[in-house]
């Protein structure tokens, strides 16, 4: 009667730690699932910051490039004032000299 009290206690004995064995193993799947999950928010947040930023970055560029040719336009367009007051006071001059 002893022998079958301790097989029965060994048989339990073995079946909880098996139990706590596979509890230990779902706790630390659930655990890395979690960890991926994470990462791949993280990373799906950094992809969208990065594209954002990327867009940011092109609008500036876009707008500094507007704004350069704008500026080379007014820019232009002085040089070609300055340029006719030049030509004219040439005009001026060899005029006075062949009077």
């Amino acid at each position: 009667m002893e022998i079958l009290k301790q097989r029965l206690k060994t048989k339990l004995e073995d079946k909880q730690a098996a139990d706590a064995e596979k509890d230990a193993e779902r706790q630390r799947r659930l655990q890395e699932v979690m960890a991926n999950e994470r990462k791949s928010k993280e990373s799906a947040a950094a992809a969208a910051t990065a594209a954002a930023a990327a867009a940011a970055a092109a609008e500036k560029a876009k707008d500094k490039k507007k704004k350069a040719s704008g500026d080379a336009k007014t820019r232009r367009e002085e040089l070609l004032k300055q340029l006719k007051a030049v030509e004219e006071a040439i005009t001026r001059k060899r005029t006075k000299l062949e009077k």
